[in-house]
């Protein structure tokens, strides 16, 4: 296959550039015999190259030239969990109708699939992937399994990511994808909650869709997998082997399941691991066609032997969608603004687009707030600032940090119980106001990206 000479493309890196990544990399695959090394490999390997391990790596990545993005729970993990979220132009040579369409790896399988390459032209329509369908059409432009390049104005922009350790988000905006006469938009948001403490719920997925088209429309959302799928009432199970995903609906209230197979012999697909031998997909729709329609989805992953391992409940009011997601003693609000940023549901208020309150044993102990400058929850002011951005905070009685990208901020003010005993921002100690009235401590500049406040 095509693959065989990856590690020989990672030695040449690493001998150009010095790349201790990309050499301990290229080692790590071929001592995995994932691919082999061929001649080249022998010849552009350089052994002064120290490799160095990918742990310290970004565990959230946003790539702005394809605009791809990939969500992992870590690197030395291989039962780990990573999610892709596509993006990007359809260009030279595969026009791929893939836009905001995610992939799910966990417990070492594949669960939420995107079909290997090559394949037949279905494989390259929208009903292939994991995204959004409108009107049983495929996205713009002309589909082409080769030779062929799309326009640059039939693309999807992936951004606002943020990455706090116990909390990940980013948006796909997949509006120019499809033609114009039949949607305006179509806005794809991913948070991810991250396990970092002994109480904290396994890794899940919180996505939110907002589809607004045209006019009234049939909007079929769409998963697929090698593996058995079972969909009912507000629930889609995935079963890949020993691993398996529960994926809670919590809106539209009430859904169509269409499930459909292709063998992968038809579609002219190459089986990625022994016993795959079908592509299995569901398409979960609402009774009637909608011109504008919002999906909220929670993804838990899972061993397969073992019970679900969340509870989520539904949160609707006027102008506002979100999800109560329960385990053990740790419940986690996460609220979506449908049109005014204004949000208020569960003890929480807010200024923003949308928002996450974690509270363990009823206790507010991580909350973040995106596109937004105001958060507080159970009366507790939480965050304020006087620009507008996001904002991923964790509180203990020791510390409190805070991952921020703002915009046009000339102030920021955190939740602080009790007076401050130092506080860092960027890394650097830096002077703060401490003002008791209000729990809380001001930071005034313009460059704050990481604070740390440190208590006695």
């Amino acid at each position: 296959p095509w693959t065989e000479g990856l590690p020989s493309v990672l030695y040449r890196l690493a001998s150009e550039y010095g790349d201790g990544y990309a050499q301990g990399m290229g080692l790590r695959q071929t001592q995995e015999r994932r691919w082999h090394a061929d001649i080249f490999g022998f010849l552009w390997y350089d052994p002064s190259v120290a490799p160095q391990p990918l742990t310290d790596w970004p565990r959230a990545k946003l790539f702005r030239d394809i605009d791809w993005a990939m969500l992992r729970s870590a690197w030395d993990d291989p039962k780990g969990l990573l999610l892709g979220l596509k993006g990007g132009q359809k260009d030279w040579d595969h026009a791929h109708h893939d836009t905001n369409s995610i992939v799910l790896y966990a417990h070492g399988r594949p669960l939420i699939i995107d079909l290997l390459y090559p394949h037949d032209i279905w494989g390259c329509r929208t009903e292939a992937h994991n995204t959004i369908m409108v009107d049983g059409k495929d996205q713009r432009g002309e589909v082409r399994v080769a030779g062929m390049r799309g326009q640059p104005d039939q693309r999807g922009v992936i951004g606002d990511l943020l990455d706090a350790g116990w909390y990940a988000r980013l948006v796909g905006d997949a509006s120019l994808a499809y033609e114009q006469g039949d949607v305006r938009s179509f806005v794809r948001e991913i948070m991810y909650l991250r396990h970092v403490r002994g109480a904290d719920p396994p890794d899940y997925f919180v996505l939110f869709d907002d589809v607004s088209a045209t006019h009234p429309a049939r909007l079929d959302w769409l998963l697929h997998t090698y593996g058995d799928l079972d969909a009912s009432g507000d629930r889609i199970t995935i079963t890949q082997d020993d691993a398996a995903v529960d994926v809670t609906m919590v809106a539209p209230p009430r859904l169509e399941y269409e499930i459909a197979s292709k063998a992968l012999e038809e579609a002219r697909s190459p089986k990625p691991f022994d016993g795959a031998e079908r592509v299995r997909y569901v398409k979960a729709r609402p009774p009637e066609p909608v011109q504008r329609e919002q999906f909220l989805a929670v993804l838990a992953p899972r061993r397969a032997s073992d019970a679900p391992t969340v509870a989520v409940q539904r949160i609707e009011t006027a102008g506002l969608l979100g999800a109560v997601v329960s385990s053990g003693s740790v419940r986690d609000c996460a609220l979506f603004a449908l049109d005014a940023p204004d949000i208020r549901a569960d003890g929480i208020e807010a200024i923003g687009r949308s928002c996450l309150v974690r509270r363990t044993d009823g206790r507010v102990t991580a909350a973040a707030l995106q596109g937004g400058q105001r958060l507080s929850a159970d009366g507790a002011l939480l965050f304020e600032t006087d620009g507008c951005g996001h904002v991923a905070l964790a509180f203990t009685d020791e510390a409190v940090d805070a991952t921020l990208d703002l915009y046009d901020a000339h102030w920021v003010r955190l939740r602080c119980a009790k007076a401050p005993q130092q506080v860092f921002v960027n890394g650097h100690e830096r002077k703060f106001d401490y003002e008791a009235d209000r729990n809380s401590m001001r930071l005034d500049g313009y460059d704050i990206r990481e604070v740390r406040v440190l208590f006695e």
